[in-house]
């Protein structure tokens, strides 16, 4: 039998990608002068790592779902696909450009709200 896949909603992703970027801006501002001190920012520093890997783990199930809906990023006009006899060389121009556009708007808007 198949689980039900569940998708994430775009607000959650916002909301914690924002949560991460708060607390790498708080990180980096801390101070390192005593042995305490220290001993608190490395366990900030994981409890970050954990949450940047949650949301590696959440963008991946985004990217495999959109795949199962039939987006065809890869295999856009303008990705660069070339045969030879041995060897294949693929480069998804327009799909990288498609990318860095949607992810441009995404953290300019979360930058807007952060002000």
């Amino acid at each position: 039998m198949r689980s039900e896949d569940k998708s994430v909603s775009p607000g959650r992703t916002a909301a914690l990608v924002t949560a991460v970027v708060r607390r790498f801006d708080q990180l980096s501002r801390m101070q390192f002068s005593n042995r305490r001190g220290y001993t608190r920012s490395m366990a900030d520093m994981g409890r970050m790592l954990v949450i940047l890997g949650v949301a590696l783990v959440v963008i991946g199930g985004i990217v495999i779902l959109l795949g199962r809906a039939g987006l065809p990023l890869g295999r856009l006009p303008g990705d660069i696909v070339y045969r030879g006899k041995n060897t294949t060389f693929y480069f998804p121009l327009a799909s990288c450009i498609l990318i860095s556009v949607v992810l441009s708007i995404v953290l300019f808007l979360i930058g807007r709200m952060k002000r």
